[in-house]
């Protein structure tokens, strides 16, 4: 980009000066700029964050100083030169040319969808898969510590039985630990006799 594409002409370029060249862009030329041109509080287009600058090389070519630069933030925002010469500065409200951000015509943002927003959110929470399940079956202390420490997590919790399935006979068994590792079990080994059965159960 050179200054022609944002509107200033040759005749601005020949004389010195401010030149407004649309709502939210100014230039300033100077001639025989030792440094780059930094606007005071007063004017209008020193509360503009964006800032270009270009200078005529010896051909006659445009020499970009600055490209779109944040010039508040700069250590020296008025750095000098290497050779004095002719400058031309563009200041910038604004890089998209409209008043507001439309953020519906951001490239891309049509695939975001609420499902990838809330595995984000997931992602950022250490948990990115869906909540687990633990089964615990120790005290109440440690129970209500365990809780704690699991939620934190992302996980339910589901109480089990106190004791193991074989320290209290039948009423035990309807417990969750023993359904799970039953289940589990019927799943991945089949019993070829009932007298078997019996002995895996009891």
């Amino acid at each position: 980009m050179v200054p022609g594409h944002y509107g200033v002409t040759r005749a601005m370029i020949e004389a010195e000066g401010k030149y407004v060249l649309n709502d939210g862009m100014v230039a300033v030329v100077q001639h025989n700029a030792g440094m780059l041109p930094t606007p005071g509080p007063e004017e209008e287009h020193g509360s503009f964050p964006w800032r270009s600058s270009w200078t005529i090389a010896v051909d006659g070519s445009w020499q970009c100083l600055e490209d779109e630069v944040r010039w508040q933030e700069l250590p020296a925002s008025g750095r000098p030169l290497q050779v004095p010469g002719n400058v031309v500065t563009i200041y910038r409200k604004r890089l998209d040319g409209r008043k507001e951000k439309r953020a519906n015509h951001f490239p891309g943002m049509g695939q975001v969808t609420l499902q990838r927003m809330v595995m984000r959110a997931h992602e950022g929470l250490g948990h990115p898969e869906p909540g687990r399940k633990l089964m615990i079956d120790l005290g109440g202390e440690f129970k209500a510590e365990f809780r704690k420490q699991v939620e934190n997590d992302g996980s339910e919790v589901i109480p089990g039985p106190l004791e193991a399935p074989t320290q209290r006979g039948l009423t035990e068994r309807a417990g969750g630990v023993f359904k799970d590792i039953l289940y589990k079990a019927m799943a991945t080994y089949g019993c070829e006799s009932w007298r078997e059965w019996k002995e895996l159960v009891d």
